[in-house]
């Protein structure tokens, strides 16, 4: 969906609107379903440019970092984003950002629209995790087989010892 700037000028926007984010828009290696997105907004006119802000609430699934298993996710967050004609941006010279800086968008000289899944998508991607764990105490799948720790039964290997500590095995005692 286009929110097309022009009509900001004469008044502002509000917007209901629900969408689903295909796992390709988002970290694949996070993301294991695509991600449903909820987004309430306003878009005005601001002082350079346009604002836009308002609220989504995301639901999906996640990879858990040990087992990949899908963990429910669900997150809420607020957002306010300054959209800036490309004229408005820093020059080379300055390099110094502040935190207003960081929730600004620069948009190419004569861009009349933006695209509603773009804003959707770099929410969802500062909003996710960095690390996702299904449970505290996960415990990851076996290197031999690669079965998942968690499920009783599902690995037979025997426990190898750490290799770091072979050459302590292979001392002998000494009797006195």
């Amino acid at each position: 969906m286009q929110i097309d700037l022009k009509d900001l000028d004469e008044e502002p926007l509000k917007l209901h609107e629900q969408l689903t984010v295909p796992v390709s828009r988002l970290d694949p290696a996070i993301v294991g379903t695509p991600m449903k997105a909820d987004i309430d907004l306003t878009a005005r006119p601001g002082h350079p440019g346009y604002i836009v802000e308002g609220s989504i609430r995301m639901d999906g699934q996640l990879i858990c970092g040990r087992c990949l298993g899908l963990v429910p996710w669900t997150a809420r967050e607020r957002f306010r984003v300054s959209l800036q004609d490309a004229s408005a941006a820093p020059s080379e010279e300055e390099w110094r950002l502040s935190g207003d800086d960081l929730d600004v968008v620069f948009l190419e000289s004569g861009c009349e629209s933006i695209d509603l899944l773009d804003l959707v998508v770099e929410q969802i991607g500062l909003a996710l995790p960095i690390r996702v764990l299904c449970r505290e105490d996960c415990a990851g799948i076996c290197p031999v087989c690669g079965a998942n720790r968690n499920i009783s039964g599902a690995c037979q290997c025997a426990a190898e010892p750490d290799p770091r500590w072979q050459p302590l095995a292979n001392l002998k005692l000494r009797s006195s």
